[in-house]
């Protein structure tokens, strides 16, 4: 059995959270959305589009490219654009954006042309955040037991500062390693 990686379980998560529903409760989620108000995943995107079709960005719009502009993402998640299958929900990655932005500040968001059309969103679709309800970030989703990957990885602001720097690398390793370590 072929050992499991971050960027792996990483993808496992996010699919995760979009099959979370009680279908005899609630209707299965649009679109999960992935906010990031500090732009830590940023940097491995494209990587973590290769291996998730399904995970589009707030961006630029570039035909064949699963990045665009509000208006677009919400077409995503309405299945009139991307390349989401019909079975699945869009995964939207909202890089410099916090949750809170579109949990509880719905009335500012009317004038933002990248986020207005995203705000319902979050009452057809899914936040992937923490249990506390703060973004994930890489540190966060390292150690997390719950709905993270548990590992012990120092506190220090030089790992954190390393891990930011490996990210690309630390994607690509494989858990048994990492959990056989403490991260420092």
């Amino acid at each position: 059995m072929k050992a499991q990686t971050v960027l792996a379980a990483l993808v496992a998560r996010l699919k995760e959270q979009a099959k979370r529903c009680n279908p005899a409760l609630e209707a299965a989620p649009v679109a999960i959305l992935w906010t990031d108000e500090k732009r830590e995943w940023e940097g491995v995107l494209r990587r973590i589009m290769e291996a998730l079709p399904e995970l589009h960005a707030v961006g630029a719009y570039n035909p064949g490219q699963p990045s665009g502009p509000g208006v677009w993402l919400r077409m995503v998640a309405d299945g009139q654009a991307g390349a989401v299958e019909p079975d699945k929900a869009a995964i939207l990655y909202l890089p410099g954006v916090g949750n809170g932005q579109l949990r509880t500040d719905l009335r500012g968001l009317k004038d933002d042309p990248q986020l207005a059309p995203l705000a319902e969103l979050h009452y057809r679709g899914r936040f992937w955040r923490q249990e506390n309800g703060k973004d994930w970030t890489l540190r966060a989703f390292l150690e997390s037991r719950r709905g993270g990957l548990g590992l012990k990885v120092s506190a220090s602001q030089e790992t954190g500062q390393a891990l930011k720097a490996a990210m690309d690398k630390l994607l690509m390793q494989h858990l048994p390693v990492l959990d056989a370590v403490i991260i420092d």
